[in-house]
């Protein structure tokens, strides 16, 4: 059952017409989306989304606190003390009133955002029993694997959660995803800079690094995603003059290539996995940036510069 919780002041005194459309347009989205009609799902709309939150991951006892930077939406999967599976989203209503107001085609990229973390939900009921919340409950695992399967499953979210999305695509929604995408390219030379010189300062885990190898990845699945849920191969012309040239322009083409490969094939099995290590290819991407960069990282995550002798 899916029910629609308003958290905003202004919801209080709305028609009923208003709440009418709300509820028009969360079925017009949900009618493009792969979910049954039985699913529990709960989708929040409040003011007070960063603290809704807060409260929400506290209650259940989530390890991962907060959201990123600028999120106005936000995806959970919980199970409760009966061992059922519940999936809430919570939106942000200063970027969705639009959703009160109009149909879909007035505001296609506010409504994409919206589907966007639909698709996440789609995604967590295939995959909740295969992808853990946090992996360093994984002993077996050594601290570099700990931050790549983080980073591979962030990303494989995202790709997962656009490919759903395609349903209500449009040209603006795609060239907002790569402006995205562009942006944290044009910054990597900068922030490749900062990071040496923290490696060189501290020998440390390299929090640069960390959050800069997250952002290329979080980035470059959405706009994979969008590409593979629109059709989009290796043997069509918008792959090469699209994604193919902008890995070329920053130097990036054998990543891009072999990361829109991991996610083509990843796609090919999915959901029929049975655990997270089928998510190597994208690590592996990864440690092949890092390399492509002249960075090397050991076991306990502990980055260095590659001499050129190396």
């Amino acid at each position: 059952m899916i029910e629609i919780n308003l958290r905003y002041k202004n919801y209080n005194s709305l028609s009923e017409s208003k709440v009418e459309i709300l509820k028009s347009n969360i079925q017009f989205l949900l009618s493009n989306t792969p979910l049954p009609s039985t699913i529990p799902l709960q989708i929040i709309i409040t003011d007070n989304f960063t603290k809704d939150i807060h409260d929400f991951q506290k209650q259940y006892k989530l390890q991962k606190e907060g959201h990123s930077e600028n999120a106005i939406g936000k995806a959970f999967s919980i199970k409760n003390e009966k061992n059922a599976v519940l999936h809430f989203i919570f939106l942000n209503a200063v970027n969705f009133d639009k959703l009160l107001q109009s149909e879909w085609d007035d505001f296609p990229l506010e409504f994409n955002f919206v589907h966007h973390e639909l698709g996440h939900v789609y995604d967590n009921q295939n995959t909740f029993s295969v992808i853990p919340e946090a992996f360093y409950k994984h002993k077996e695992l050594t601290r570099i694997e700990w931050f790549l399967y983080e980073v591979s499953s962030l990303s494989w979210a995202e790709f997962q959660a656009n490919f759903i999305a395609t349903r209500t695509i449009t040209k603006s929604s795609l060239e907002h995803y790569f402006s995205e995408l562009i942006m944290v390219l044009e910054n990597l030379d900068n922030r490749l800079a900062r990071a040496k010189q923290e490696i060189i300062s501290d020998n440390s885990n390299c929090l640069e690094i960390q959050f800069l190898v997250k952002d290329f990845f979080y980035f470059g699945a959405q706009v994979i995603g969008l590409l593979i849920g629109l059709g989009i191969n290796k043997e069509n012309e918008y792959y090469n003059n699209s994604w193919l040239e902008l890995g070329k322009k920053y130097d990036l083409e054998s990543i891009f290539i072999l990361l829109f490969d991991a996610f083509e094939g990843l796609q090919s099995s999915y959901p029929n996995w049975e655990s997270f290590h089928i998510l190597n290819p994208i690590n592996q991407c990864i440690l092949m940036l890092l390399n492509n960069k002249g960075i090397s990282v050991n076991e306990k995550l502990i980055f260095s510069i590659i001499s050129p002798t190396d």
